[in-house]
Parts: structure tokens; C-alpha cells; sequence
């Protein structure tokens, strides 16, 4: 496999980048390595030159994290001179690892897509050829052999490979010289070694023990949030129950108000029934009112008459001296008005 850092190919305006740089990396000497490829003359987080997305890594977890998340990523198997190509292909995505050994003849690329469905759609084509563009994609968890691009074996167990020779059980290196033409011994310089040896491993005992300690620091942390999300929990299932008992109870209370709207109406109903008959008896009474309004005003009528008849037979009576000659003309005067009145001739007509 080629330095993850550089694809051994054209420069393309491939988007994404094709693997991590270390902490030991030395930036410079990173973007001196890259400007063969692509121009470049600083190293960002994210950045686009001359039409080419370049994202170099600076954490190498990060790159791990997106190698792990095997659901986005999907192998593909190209020829050589393909990957190049490869943008105008797949319009989603980014190339997490290209890897173009010459000792083969196909390029392997895991390509990592944003979504899902977008991966699923990619393994879904499974072979593909258009335009002279040979792909075969398998999704992120297969068993892909980096040799030969077989699902049946690994590569360790690949036929293509040659085998590890082993020396046979009886077999001895020859004792060293005393000393080197250098003029150093080979036990000196063996024990150069073994404390070089040592060093490195107290130095990586060392940055282990201080990851260790950012482990236990992050084990701490997360109990503290697991206990206050326990706590976020307890509090937020206390105020849904208190929601659901007020919703309980405006529910009740809808119950009520509907029933006795429900009554209300009824009521209105039986109201306006009876307000329409009290309407037709006030009609009626109207009606009523009139005609003994009629006939009230002819009662008047015939009281001012007799009232005239008797403020005139009164003044004739007080005026005249004999009381019942004057009484007989009263009788005669009403007589004679009433049949003047009837048109009648006698007094027994009447």
C-alpha cells in the first residue's frame, strides 16, 4: 500500500482526502510532499485549491471514527487509470483511503458518502461499467481481499500472495563478529538498541499512563452527565405526569361544559316554542284589545247622549213647579227621544 498521504495518481479535483496526517507530521514537509499533486501551499482543516477540496487531517481518531462508521462507506474496486475519474462518477461523497499498489492491477478507494441511502444505493450497483469504467462496489463491512479483490479469503490468506517462509526449528543465526567495521561491538550496539528500546517504551508507558488518565477524567465526566441526565429524566417525568393530570382535568371540565351546553340548548329550544305561542296569544290579545276598544268608544258615545237627555229633563225638572207634571214630561220627552231614536210610535213599541 502506498503512503496514505499520497495518491498515486494524475492530480484531480478528487474531493476529500486520502488519509490522516499524523501528529509527528511535520506540516511543511506534509504540503511539499502534496504540491507534486495538487497546488497547495498551506495545510487546513478544509480548503479548496484550483477547484480541488483538500481536507489533511490533523487527528488521527478522527479518521478512524469516519473509517469506522462502515454504514457510509462503501469499497471500490477501479482500474488504474480510473481513479481520476472518479468525481465525475460519484457526485456524493469523498474519498476516505486510496490505495493504487502497482503490484496490482485495480485501485482500492474507500469512498464514504454523508448518508445511508446514498451508500446503499452505491453497493446496490454492484458492478458497474460505462464509458470504459470498470467499478465494483461492496459495502464498507465486507471481507474484501487488497490483493486479488476476492470476498472468499483475506489477503493474508490470498493464493496470489507468496507464502511466509518459515526456518525450520533446528536452524541457528551464526554467533555475531565481536565488532563492527565501524569499530563498535555488536553487544554494544545491541545494548544501544535495548535502551533505545527502553526509552521508547517509557516514553509510550508514559503518554499511555497520561491517556489512561484522560480515560478515567472522561469516565468521571460521563458519570457526572449520566447522573444529571438521571436527574434531567426524573424532573421531566415529574412535569409530563403534571401535564397529563391537568390534561385529564380539562378534559372533565370539557365533559361538564359540554353537557350543560347540551341542557342550555334545550332549554333555548323549549323557551322559543313557548315564546312563539306567548307571540300568537299577544296577536290575539291585540285583537281583542281593539275590539273592546271599539265598543268601548260606542258605550261612550251612548253615555253622552243619555248623559245630554238627562242634564236637560234634570233642568227642566228643577225649573218647573209641579214635580210630577214635570216627571210625566220627562217620561214623554225620553219617549219621544228614544223613538225619535228606534223609529218607533208608541211607547210600547219600544
Amino acid at each position: 500500500m502506498t503512503d496514505l498521504m499520497i495518491v498515486d495518481a494524475q492530480a484531480s479535483a478528487i474531493t476529500g482526502w486520502v488519509g490522516p496526517v499524523p501528529f509527528s507530521v511535520d506540516p511543511q514537509a506534509t504540503v511539499a510532499r502534496l504540491k507534486p499533486y495538487y497546488n497547495v501551499d498551506a495545510l487546513l482543516g478544509h480548503h479548496t485549491v484550483a477547484g480541488i477540496n483538500l481536507h489533511a487531517m490533523t487527528d488521527v481518531k478522527e479518521w478512524f471514527n469516519q473509517r469506522a462508521d462502515q454504514a457510509k462507506n462503501v469499497q471500490i474496486l477501479c482500474a488504474y487509470n480510473t481513479i481520476c475519474q472518479l468525481p465525475g462518477l460519484l457526485t456524493k461523497g469523498h474519498a476516505l483511503l486510496v490505495d493504487n499498489c502497482h503490484a496490482r492491477w485495480f485501485s482500492r478507494i474507500l469512498w464514504r458518502y454523508e448518508s445511508k441511502e446514498d451508500a446503499d444505493a452505491a453497493v446496490g450497483l454492484g458492478e458497474y461499467a460505462l464509458n470504459g469504467h470498470d467499478l465494483r462496489f461492496f459495502p464498507g463491512t465486507a471481507k474484501l481481499c487488497f490483493s486479488c479483490g476476492s470476498l472468499d479469503h483475506l489477503r493474508n490468506a490470498c493464493p496470489t500472495c507468496p507464502p511466509v517462509k518459515t526456518l525450520p526449528p533446528s536452524f541457528s543465526f551464526p554467533a555475531p563478529a565481536p565488532a563492527s567495521a565501524g569499530g563498535v561491538s555488536y553487544a554494544d550496539g545491541a545494548k544501544q538498541a535495548l535502551n533505545k528500546v527502553d526509552s521508547v517504551e517509557r516514553d509510550l508507558r508514559a503518554e499511555v499512563a497520561y491517556l489512561a488518565g484522560q480515560v478515567n477524567d472522561m469516565k468521571e465526566q460521563l458519570a457526572m452527565f449520566c447522573a444529571q441526565q438521571d436527574e434531567l429524566l426524573a424532573a421531566l417525568k415529574l412535569a409530563l405526569d403534571k401535564v397529563a393530570k391537568q390534561v385529564e382535568e380539562l378534559d372533565t371540565r370539557q365533559e361538564s361544559l359540554a353537557s350543560t351546553v347540551k341542557g342550555l340548548s334545550a332549554s333555548l329550544e323549549t323557551l322559543t316554542t313557548e315564546l312563539d305561542a306567548e307571540s300568537g296569544m299577544v296577536a290575539e290579545l291585540k285583537a281583542h284589545k281593539a275590539r273592546m276598544s271599539e265598543q268601548y268608544m260606542r258605550v261612550n258615545r251612548d253615555l253622552a247622549i243619555v248623559e245630554a237627555d238627562l242634564a236637560v229633563v234634570l233642568d227642566e225638572l228643577w225649573q218647573s213647579k209641579d214635580f210630577a207634571a214635570a216627571l210625566t214630561a220627562a217620561q214623554e220627552l225620553s219617549w219621544a227621544h228614544k223613538a225619535k231614536k228606534k223609529g218607533v210610535l208608541s211607547p210600547e213599541d219600544i
